[in-house]
């Protein structure tokens, strides 16, 4: 199950969405607790959509340090000899600027891979203990 403070924010959201609602708006539209009710989301499933969704994130914080080192190779690599001191010192700064960011998008990649390497390991542990208890009930 979720940690219980995580499952008193969700219920308080929840809570609030629902006062919020306007059920004669959208009749046809499910509260969040008739959602989990009818479908039964299981903990399994939030974790694996925490790990898909923590992976798309890691992805593409990593795909944004791509870019941004690349913008900063072309701004190294526009400066040719026939500019001035000035304007080559100006590619400089445009090129470490860039540098910079792509680190802190490669920072942020390195946070999501770690949520998602925590995630499965919590998964697959859980589900180890579930296997183990069934075991030791049919002997």
């Amino acid at each position: 199950m979720p940690h219980a403070t995580h499952r008193a924010g969700l219920q308080k959201l929840s809570g609030a969405f629902e006062a919020a609602w306007d059920r004669q708006r959208w009749p046809e539209m499910k509260t969040y607790r008739e959602f989990v009710e009818e479908n039964g989301l299981s903990e399994g499933f939030l974790r694996k959509g925490a790990i898909t969704t923590y992976a798309a994130a890691s992805r593409k914080s990593g795909d944004k340090a791509v870019q941004s080192y690349r913008r900063a190779k072309q701004a190294l690599n526009r400066n040719g000899q026939t500019k001035s001191v000035d304007e080559r010192l100006e590619g400089i700064e445009i090129s470490l600027e860039a540098i910079i960011v792509g680190l802190i998008h490669q920072r942020d990649q390195a946070g999501n891979a770690v949520a998602v390497d925590v995630a499965g390991h919590l998964l697959i542990s859980k589900l180890l203990k579930q296997k183990n208890r069934d075991r030791l009930r049919k002997k």
